[in-house]
C-alpha cells in the first residue's frame, strides 16, 4: 500500500503551501485507505538556491508536515507537525540526537530537463539529515 510520491515546485507549490516553499505529496496507498482518494500528505518547506551554486537548493524551514487533498481543492489543510529548525522536526520525527545536531539539508541537481512533460529531474543530497545524505532522487514531470 505504497503511496505515489510528488513534488510541488513553482506556481503550484505557491498556491498549495506558500510563496517561496516547496512540497512532497503523498496521495493513494496507505493514504488513500485511511483518508480517501483525495487525500494527500504535505511535507513542505522553504527553498531558495545557494549563493555560491545555483544548482544547489537550500531547504529552510518552517518545515510543516500536513494533511490535506489533492492540489486545487479548497478545503485547508490540518497541520501535524511545525517546526522552526531542522532539530526540531528531526526530534519530532523520534531521530537520534546525531541527526538533530545535523546540518540543514541540501539537494544538488545533478541533471535536469526542460522539454515538459515527461522531463525528467535527477538531484542528490549532499549535506545534512545523515541517514539521507547521498540519496539520489529521480523525478519525472507530470
Amino acid at each position: 500500500l505504497r503511496p505515489d510520491s510528488y513534488q510541488y515546485f513553482g506556481k503550484i507549490a505557491e498556491q498549495e503551501v506558500g510563496e517561496g516553499r516547496v512540497a512532497q505529496g503523498l496521495v493513494g496507498g496507505v493514504v488513500a485507505f485511511s483518508g480517501g482518494s483525495k487525500k494527500e500528505l504535505w511535507l513542505s518547506s522553504g527553498a531558495v538556491a545557494s549563493k555560491d551554486d545555483p544548482s544547489v537548493l537550500e531547504i529552510y524551514p518552517p518545515f510543516r508536515f500536513q494533511l490535506g487533498e489533492t492540489p486545487g481543492s479548497s478545503t485547508p489543510k490540518s497541520t501535524i507537525v511545525e517546526s522552526e529548525s531542522d532539530a526540531d522536526f528531526r526530534a519530532a520525527n523520534a531521530r537520534t540526537v546525531e541527526a538533530q545536531q545535523a546540518p540543514k539539508n541540501e539537494y544538488e541537481q545533478v541533471y535536469l530537463e526542460n522539454y515538459g512533460s515527461g522531463s525528467l529531474r535527477v538531484s542528490v543530497i549532499t549535506k545534512g539529515d545523515p541517514v539521507i545524505v547521498g540519496d539520489m532522487f529521480v523525478h519525472q514531470k507530470v
